[in-house]
Order: C-alpha cells, then structure tokens, then sequence
C-alpha cells in the first residue's frame, strides 16, 4: 500500500483516482490489478470511454503497465450495454 501511495502521490494523482484493494483483499499480487479494475467497473468510477492505467509492482525489479480505454456509449461488453 506504502508503495501505490508513494508512487501515486509522485505522479500527483488525487486519492480518488487510484485503486487500492488491499485493505479488504490482502496481498493478492499480481491479481490485485484485475481486482482493482473490477472494483471500479462495478462501482461506477469508470465512464464510457476512459482511459485507465493499470500497473503493477513486484519484488526486486519486477514491473508492468498497460493503459486501456473502456468501450464508448452504446457499446456493450458481455452482452451489457455500456453507459
């Protein structure tokens, strides 16, 4: 947690931008990514057509991002439709 905290406040992100999960999942890993974008998708904080970072940590020097774009208004995912 001391980690996203540190990292998020370096690239000047407001607290309500970043995700953590640990507080209710533990150390889930590299699966904290997927929750995480789970937890976001579910509670309405991503609107059609953002983009999101996800980025993961891991020990010594172990690191990956991707930036993905949720589907825009009028799309569907799994047969839902979006927005």
């Amino acid at each position: 947690v001391r980690l996203v905290q540190s990292l998020s406040e370096s690239m000047e992100l407001p607290e309500e931008k970043v995700e953590i999960t640990a507080h209710f999942t533990g150390n889930t890993g590299c699966a904290s990514v997927p929750i995480a974008l789970d937890n976001r998708l579910r509670s309405n904080k991503v609107g059609p057509g953002d983009s999101i970072a996800l980025i993961a940590v891991g020990g010594g020097m172990t690191s990956a991002a991707m930036i993905v774009k949720t589907p825009s208004t009028g799309s569907s995912v799994g047969g839902e439709p979006v927005g």
